[in-house]
């Protein structure tokens, strides 16, 4: 995944939030990438976890359950090579343990219009090291909550690939 731009979009209406204990932030990241991965996956307890280039996949697994994602079938490669079937018993988490490794939620497209329009984005994660980074690259000050990530978002400016740091 080649991260061609980043920027911040803020909430237009000021808000503060509490999700899961913890506070939420004032906008959105949004990733303009020439691809978005598939990473493998690995189980960690009830929970699918992938990762790669920076971009996450987690779901949490709930046996018996046919309404996650809309009862939608999902395929998954695992590191061990194996294709696994779910049919919806695979649920986007509202929280995870600590095992799972941190990650923040981003907006993310392939298409530079959706970019420019603010709107049609695709939900992802990335890992919290590369939220952090890319914070960083285009100037956004972080706050950082209790399990010492950065969070909380207090302004931004539009970030592109030339000027990256990294």
């Amino acid at each position: 995944m080649q991260i061609i731009k980043v920027q911040w979009r803020p909430i237009k209406k000021p808000f503060n939030s509490i999700l899961s204990g913890h506070q939420k932030s004032n906008g959105t990241m949004e990733l303009l990438v020439d691809k978005i991965p598939k990473p493998k996956c690995d189980w960690i307890g009830d929970f699918i976890y992938g990762e790669e280039a920076g971009y996450c996949q987690i779901f949490e697994f709930k046996a018996g359950t046919i309404d996650g994602f809309g009862g939608r079938t999902i395929k998954i490669k695992f590191n061990d090579g194996a294709i696994r079937t779910f049919v919806g018993c695979l649920w986007d988490p509202f929280s995870v343990p600590n095992t799972v490794p941190k990650h923040r939620h981003v907006s993310v497209t392939t298409d530079p219009r959706v970019m420019d329009r603010g709107f049609t984005f695709s939900a992802g994660k990335i890992t919290a090291e590369l939220f952090s980074s890319l914070a960083e690259d285009i100037g956004l000050a972080l706050t950082k909550n209790r399990d010492n990530a950065g969070v909380c978002i207090v302004e931004g400016h539009v970030y592109e690939e030339n000027n990256r740091r990294h």
